[in-house]
């Protein structure tokens, strides 16, 4: 189990997670499941994959993931929740040896691409 300094408890805010490549999307459904149980949602806010809407050659629309291996969850990041959010094809939590926040400003450049 990863070990993480003592005052990353109160880190809370958007953390990017690496992922197994080409499971972003599959992940990030399991863990919005995760944030309807009672006992997660006050720590696991919200999950995003920056994604752009494209059309396929039968003209099907499709959402394309523009940063591959890569999520973001919005949460308070403590042992605990590592250990709820390691699900399939969760990998780490980024830097993997002292995670931090994404600053917000860089966040929002992000949200442009939110197509949930």
């Amino acid at each position: 189990m990863t070990e993480w300094s003592e005052d990353l408890k109160y880190k809370t805010g958007w953390f990017a997670c690496k992922v197994t490549s080409g499971h972003e999307m599959k992940v990030a459904n399991e863990l919005k499941k995760l944030i309807q149980h009672p006992k997660w949602s006050q720590y696991i806010f919200d999950v995003f994959v920056p994604t752009e809407k494209t059309v396929d050659k039968k003209g099907k629309e499709k959402l394309k993931v523009l940063i591959k291996e890569n999520i973001y969850i919005k949460m308070v990041l403590t042992q605990d929740v590592y250990s709820a959010i390691k699900i399939e094809g969760f990998r780490t939590p980024l830097p993997p040896k002292d995670p931090s926040p994404v600053p917000e400003e860089q966040m929002q450049g992000l949200f442009r691409f939110r197509n949930d």
